[in-house]
């Protein structure tokens, strides 16, 4: 008896095997014992399945001697019935046991099911497979009965090596008539080109299994004749034929086989991804639209999530600051993907000027939309839907942005109108917000006034009325800042919406709250403890621990750390979250860190495991900001931050003690002030004059390492063309007796000069007509900022690599825990008796080698000198034919054994896998002495290296056809590089 748990539903049950004995007798005993287990078990879910050797009725049994055997079946159906077991239909066919006459046969096994398990699994089934040479069918037994479909026709790789394949595809390509439009004609043509391969695959690559077999017999029968006598010249030549193809077909079913595995299909590129990742990226690049011009603006980029937080964070703030009054309404629209009105989204296409043949193809699309519904668990018939859009529907989102483009119009019509006062941010060269949208999530920004409550509401129900799109009022909120609680309470009420508080959640981020307070951060924290409370690291090796952590962990807080920056307490409280569980710890159960964090964190090439540092990480997040300012001039989000902060120098003013905590982090890192290295950012920027329409001449750093305010900063003071662009400049004339060099006042003599040396600099400066002007990122011309860019410059090295061939440790044909291992023990960091006695977990007594050979058990010694586990090296080289020595420390011992492979690249690849193969099984041979209590013998442990190998590079190669007996005698012959 079995007791387990179905994971997908998380259901305790018990499995009871029977294997009856043919003996009535002895089967009423069985009955019996199997009454009394089955009462003790209670009301649990209960399955017994098994050979029971008899049946329930006559029409389950057919003999030679005909329906006389009722009497057998009554004990055996009194035991079904008062155990209350449900015999469940058998599908496939009617007996599950043949005997060799093919006249008799019997339904002998089944699976009864008790009450409990039917309520829990009520589309149980049984169905009886092949039997193939036994005499009983196996049977299984099905909790969901799922209907994939039929299988679609794949194309195997296999088939291009095949003769005659090409030939054939294109004789069947050019006789396929079809006729009506092109698209029609191609996918017809594909449709009937399908029926011709499934049937050449018949013909050709089909059951090859079977006809390897045949050859092989047929092989058999001549190596017999051959054994008996001489073969003929005939019979020789046929032989060598069916080797041949022996050996063609086993190819061919080896790539069948691992294509339908479908293991490393991406690695292997069986899916062709190298191919269709170019064509992809060559259409995206002829397809794309770089800019768009808008009302003669030119509009380049996205517009990113964080532009919304950035607007709604710096008016809540001014607000605070500045003690003025500030309302906010949250808005949830309820089913927002299914209420939209078809007519007001063809209202709105045709209002934004789309083709009215485009306007056709949206209303089809949407449309000829159909649903049912589940009555008594049966779909009814499919009608036609009268709104909304199709969820999963690629299309669906970029028409959910023109229906919400209604609400930004009716805002936009309101603030005009003067029926809704926005915010306004600043005091001179102020900015107006009245609304932030990204898709649904929608934030309404004004003053504090009755006037504003009441045109909110008669906005959005209006808004309602023509789009459909309804606004939830009971789940949307009202935040106020400055606002005393009896008016807000009071105005939400007239929305009838509840009352938020400062901070609030905006598009996953908080608004209003403090970032250098711990506090903050507890839902980044929280859910990085959530997502590893889900993972046992105990049963994950270090590899998947690395790539969990890599991968998933440290992409947990990017959206956080985008925007504000953590605190030094929130970054190292996160990283100790990574580092125990990187380690195999958890909150409650700690684990030793054989490697520090800063260690493990550091770049593979500096010898660490190239785990990002949040902190150069945050730091490379937010200097995005800053070269975001210097390339949008004209966003909404600059505007806001200019009218806020100012302008000076060419730069946004500080702010001073009243900026928000948010620009005074960007701004450290604009001036190079604290993390990242002084003045990193400003050293990395340059401005590339071409027309120079674009670039402001005094502000902008576009001649020298300093913008010329700074460099002459009293010509700036005293020039009467303090805002003027490079191109105007040269236009009014920079030599002598030009007009662009024009003062207040008449200069003294050394100002005079100054004015010399600004000339001089200028004349070596040529206009290009044709080039716009733009910013470079010096690290990178082409590309510009990249955050990874950024923070592999933040976390670059000085000190020397831990060995010149610390990178040789990873290898792409060996598994990553492999790898970690040799990774510790290049750094000495493996658990060995030495160091855990130094660690104080062992005694001074209980150092010595697992071996029994009485020497203390550290790296080298159990790696390399040890009489029992040194003795594998000897004899792997004698494997490899290879001879020489070994080295005395284990990093010496790697160099030196990769170099016995000479200069072939694929040679040393091989010794490489080799070499961590032996790291690894000479560190699972002395775990199993040490904790498992069994042992191998030094031959044993070359067998299993072999065997690894193999398997190794069978993995990550699909043609590698070589048998275990070759690769044994000759594995460079094997792999073409002896």
């Amino acid at each position: 008896m079995i007791h387990g748990r179905f994971i997908k539903t998380n259901e305790d049950f018990y499995i009871v095997n029977v294997y009856a004995p043919c003996n009535r007798s002895a089967q009423q005993v069985l009955w019996n014992l199997l009454s009394a287990r089955l009462l003790s078990l209670g009301n649990n879910k209960v399955c017994v399945c098994g050979d029971f050797n008899t049946v329930r009725s006559v029409e389950e049994r057919r003999s030679v001697r005909g329906s006389q055997l009722v009497d057998d079946c009554a004990p055996f159906n009194d035991f079904i019935e008062d155990r209350v077991l449900i015999d469940l239909p058998l599908c496939g066919r009617k007996f599950t046991w043949f005997k060799g006459d093919g006249r008799s046969m019997s339904r002998l096994d089944r699976f009864l099911l008790s009450e409990e398990w039917c309520l829990v699994w009520p589309n149980c089934i049984q169905v009886a497979h092949l039997r193939g040479l036994s005499d009983h069918c196996p049977i299984v037994l099905s909790v969901d009965e799922e209907n994939w479909g039929p299988r679609p026709v794949r194309l195997l790789k296999c088939w291009q090596d095949m003769p005659g394949y090409y030939d054939f595809v294109r004789e069947k390509w050019g006789s396929l008539q079809v006729s009506r439009w092109g698209g029609h004609v191609l996918k017809e043509k594909l449709k009937l080109l399908k029926v011709a391969l499934k049937d050449w695959h018949v013909s050709n690559t089909h059951n090859l299994p079977s006809k390897i077999g045949d050859l092989k017999n047929r092989q058999a029968l001549l190596d017999g004749k051959g054994e008996e006598g001489e073969l003929s010249e005939d019979e020789i030549s046929a032989l060598h034929g069916i080797s041949t193809d022996i050996h063609s077909l086993s190819r061919l079913n080896t790539s069948i086989c691992w294509q339908q595995s479908r293991l490393n299909w991406l690695r292997d590129g069986d899916a062709n991804s190298k191919f269709f990742h170019s064509v992809l990226a060559a259409r995206k690049r002829m397809n794309s639209l770089s800019s768009i011009l808008v009302d003669g603006v030119m509009v380049e980029g996205d517009r990113q999530i964080l532009d919304g937080i950035l607007i709604a964070n710096e008016v809540v703030d001014e607000a605070r600051r500045s003690k003025k009054d500030l309302l906010l309404f949250k808005v949830d629209f309820e089913k927002a993907y299914d209420s939209v009105d078809w007519g007001y989204l063809d209202e709105v296409m045709g209002s934004m000027s789309f083709p009215t043949v485009w306007r056709k193809w949206i209303r089809e699309c949407v449309g000829t939309a159909t649903a049912s519904v589940l009555v008594n668990g049966s779909p009814t018939d499919e009608f036609s839907l009268e709104r909304g859009l199709r969820q999963g529907d690629p299309l669906s989102p970029f028409l959910f942005l023109l229906a919400a483009e209604g609400l930004n119009v009716l805002m936009k019509a309101l603030v005009d109108t003067d029926l809704f006062t926005g915010y306004r941010v600043g005091r001179e060269n102020s900015v107006v917000v009245s609304h932030l949208q990204f898709a649904d999530d929608t934030l309404l920004i004004g003053n504090k006034s009755w006037a504003n409550v009441r045109a909110l509401r008669a906005g959005l129900v209006l808004f309602e009325a023509m789009s459909g799109l309804k606004v939830n009022f009971h789940k949307s909120s009202l935040v106020g800042v400055n606002i005393n609680d009896s008016w807000l309470s009071e105005a939400a009420s007239v929305l009838g919406c509840k009352v938020g508080k400062i901070p609030f959640l905006y598009l996953g981020l908080s608004i209003g709250g403090d970032p250098r307070r711990l506090l903050f951060w507890e839902p980044v924290v929280d859910r990085i403890k959530s997502r590893l409370s889900g993972w046992q690291s105990r049963f994950l090796s270090f590899g998947g621990r690395l790539i969990l952590l890599k991968s998933v962990l440290t992409a947990l807080p990017v959206y956080a750390l985008s925007f504000f920056k953590a605190p030094t307490g929130i970054i190292s409280s996160i990283e100790s979250l990574f580092n125990k569980f990187f380690w195999g710890g958890g909150e409650e159960k700690r684990k030793i860190s054989w490697v520090r964090w800063d260690s493990l964190s550091m770049r593979k090439e500096y010898g660490g495991l190239g785990v990002k540092r949040l902190r150069e990480f945050n730091i490379a997040l937010l200097g995005k900001w800053c070269w975001r300012l210097l390339l949008e001039r004209d966003a909404l989000w600059r505007k806001v931050l200019v009218a806020r902060y100012g302008v000076e120098d060419g730069g946004l003013e500080d702010g001073g003690r009243s900026c928000s905590s948010w620009w005074r982090e960007i701004v450290r890192i604009r001036d190079g002030i604290g993390e990242g290295g002084e003045g990193w950012f400003g050293s990395c920027v340059r401005r590339r004059v071409g027309n120079g329409a674009d670039t402001d001449f005094w502000r902008d750093c576009w001649c020298g390492d300093v913008p010329l305010c700074v460099r002459f900063r009293r010509l700036f003071d005293l020039t009467v063309h303090k805002s003027i662009s490079v191109r105007n400049m040269f236009l009014l004339g920079v030599d002598v007796g030009g007009e662009a060099l024009r003062w207040r006042r008449r200069l003294w003599a050394w100002e005079e000069e100054l004015v010399e040396e600004c000339r001089a600099l200028l004349l070596t400066v040529s206009l290009q007509d044709s080039v716009l002007d733009r910013w470079l990122w010096l690290p990178n011309h082409d590309d510009g900022y990249s955050v990874r860019g950024v923070y592999d410059m933040l976390t670059s090295q000085e000190q020397p690599q831990l060995h010149h061939n610390v990178d040789l440790i990873w290898h792409k044909q060996v598994p990553l825990k492999v790898s970690i291992l040799a990774w510790r023990l290049m750094r000495d960091r493996l658990p060995t008796k030495l160091n855990l006695a130094n660690r104080g977990i062992l005694s001074v007594e209980e150092r010595l080698c697992v071996a029994g050979c009485g020497i203390v058990e550290d790296v080298t010694h159990l790696f390399l000198s040890c009489a029992t586990f040194g003795a594998l090296w000897p004899m792997v080289r004698h494997w490899l034919g290879v001879v020489g020595v070994d080295s005395q420390s284990t990093s010496d011992h790697f160099v030196q054994f990769i170099h016995y492979a000479g200069c072939s690249r694929g040679r040393r690849s091989f010794f490489h896998l080799i070499w961590l193969l032996c790291v690894s099984v000479l560190w699972n041979e002395r775990n199993d002495r040490l904790f498992r209590n069994r042992q191998s013998i030094v031959p044993q442990l070359l067998d299993k290296v072999k065997l690894t190998s193999l398997w190794w590079l069978k993995a990550s190669n699909v043609v590698f056809s070589f048998g275990t007996h070759q690769w044994w005698s000759s594995p460079l012959l094997c792999l073409g590089i002896d």
